[in-house]
């Protein structure tokens, strides 16, 4: 395994860490895991990293950042090499969570969601990209989305403009 591709797989490990530790019912350190996931060199990692940042806010009640972190994952969702149906439900699910934040925020604001129950709406589809992925496969998965985004302008472009010269 190349060095780069050697951080990857460590990040993924991190992101697995700190799904168990959210279902084990330590929220603390898997925010602590997933802080680190969330600077990751793998798009998909940081992807995944932001969807469950913004289940964990949604659980502690932090609805505006929950919004952020679900728009953050639904910028990444067409960078990353998956199958159609997983972009799909990834998607459809962040849009509910912002939805669904935006909501439960609105109605804190004016005290209306004291009788509401806590899992109102989200019980999101457990998702995972990674599930019955061969090693050749895991690796693609880990790097796409690497030279998409590269291409992109990072910085100032400078250039020459010519000038046609009109005769009158």
């Amino acid at each position: 395994i190349a060095p780069a591709n050697a951080e990857n797989h460590k990040d993924l490990l991190w992101l697995r860490m700190a799904l168990c530790r959210m279902k084990s019912g330590a929220p603390e350190q898997a925010e602590r895991l997933l802080d680190t996931t969330a600077k990751s060199r793998s798009y998909v990692v940081r992807l995944m990293t932001n969807y469950h940042r913004s289940l964990l806010a949604m659980q502690k009640k932090q609805y505006l950042n929950a919004r952020t972190r679900a728009y953050q994952a639904i910028a990444l969702i067409d960078a990353v090499d998956t199958n159609k149906d997983l972009s799909s439900s990834l998607q459809s699910d962040c849009y509910f969570l912002v939805a669904e934040s935006m909501t439960r925020n609105v109605l804190s604001l004016c005290d209306a969601d004291a009788d509401l129950p806590s899992k109102l709406w989200s019980n999101s589809a457990e998702i995972d990209p990674f599930a019955g992925l061969n090693r050749e496969q895991l690796e693609t998965l880990l790097n796409s989305g690497s030279d998409y985004l590269n291409e992109g302008l990072l910085g100032p472009q400078i250039r020459k403009i010519e000038h046609e010269e009109s005769s009158s």
